[in-house]
């Protein structure tokens, strides 16, 4: 069975193996990083039997709006709900701010997750991560619930 917390500030370095699982990057975030999301800002993590298989890290900007910094499920779990489960585990602890989230244009069962969550495209972003021209991202906004 598969439970969702709230991340532990030690819990940071295996999300971080996670991502970099997941993403096949091993710089994909800063050693800290995650630790400092994790006390700061609003980072869930979905476990089974103790083990980390996914998290959703986000944290509240200036403009008092949430910002989705990263949604990562381990491939096994993928396409099982569970990145729906983290979104609604996030949902209910930020309350009515509104959600941004950056989204991969050829990641095509994120859009459509988001699109059912309540999110609707705001913008194109090219090269959103300065290191790829030819990427291209969504960014995608969830409005706040009246």
């Amino acid at each position: 069975m598969v439970s969702i917390s709230r991340a532990k500030t030690y819990e940071s370095s295996a999300i971080r193996k996670l991502e970099q699982q997941v993403w096949k990057d091993k710089d994909c975030t800063g050693k800290y990083e995650n630790a400092y999301l994790s006390r700061f800002g609003y980072v869930f993590v979905a476990k089974e039997k103790n083990k980390i298989i996914g998290a959703i890290l986000a944290m509240k900007t200036a403009k008092e709006e949430i910002y989705v910094e990263d949604v990562i499920i381990h491939p096994k779990w993928q396409g099982q709900g569970l990145g729906k489960r983290l979104y609604e585990t996030l949902f209910a602890a930020c309350g009515n701010f509104p959600i941004l989230a950056l989204v991969n244009k050829t990641n095509e069962a994120s859009i459509k997750l988001h699109k059912e969550l309540g999110f609707k495209g705001v913008k194109k972003v090219k090269n959103p991560f300065g290191i790829d021209v030819e990427a291209e991202s969504f960014l995608m906004r969830r409005e706040k619930k009246e």
